[in-house]
């Protein structure tokens, strides 16, 4: 069975005294990972709460996404004289594989610009997107008036809502640790 997590529920069936006994189960490990990457994620915060610098944030953002989030290739840009400037990559990504993009650009300028998020399944297809590189999904979150964060697949449909979902919810301890430093 591998790395799966089972419930398992017993009841008694007939009258006493008990002749037989009916056992049910259930997977749980999706709702099992999900309540780790929580707690996870909750760890993180606190991590972020006590970061002293901006550089710190981002770079604490940018490890909990792979470690917490298993997402290989995410990065934070910040706002700056109009442009959204790489300060934090995952180690995936070669630091030639991203440049800075104005904020009228693409879905990074997009989520920027509206503080809307993007879960985008297929790039090739999407009516903002302009990847810098061979990514045709990703995510992409708005850090308030920061910046965003985003995170990106070589694959086709490579995020859910559920990822979407835990990477909002780290981006929000981003963005009110980097208010707090603000």
């Amino acid at each position: 069975l591998g790395d799966r997590v089972f419930r398992v529920q017993t009841l008694p069936v007939g009258e006493a005294p008990i002749r037989r006994v009916m056992a049910v189960s259930r997977e749980v490990t999706e709702s099992r990972t999900h309540e780790q990457q929580l707690t996870a994620l909750h760890d993180v915060a606190d991590d972020l709460a006590s970061s002293e610098s901006i550089e710190a944030i981002c770079e604490r953002t940018i490890r909990a996404s792979e470690e917490v989030l298993d997402f290989d290739l995410s990065l934070i840009s910040l706002e700056r004289d109009g442009w959204l400037e790489p300060v934090a990559i995952s180690e995936e990504i070669p630091p030639n594989g991203v440049t800075r993009m104005a904020v009228e650009e693409g879905v990074a300028g997009r989520t920027y610009r509206t503080g809307e998020s993007y879960l985008i399944s297929e790039a090739s297809t999407h009516e903002f997107a302009n990847p810098q590189g061979p990514y045709e999904s990703g995510i992409s979150i708005a850090l308030g008036d920061h910046g965003n964060f985003q995170a990106v697949a070589e694959e086709r449909d490579a995020f859910d809502e559920s990822d979407l979902e835990l990477a909002e919810l780290l981006v929000s301890h981003t963005e009110s640790a980097l208010d707090r430093l603000e």
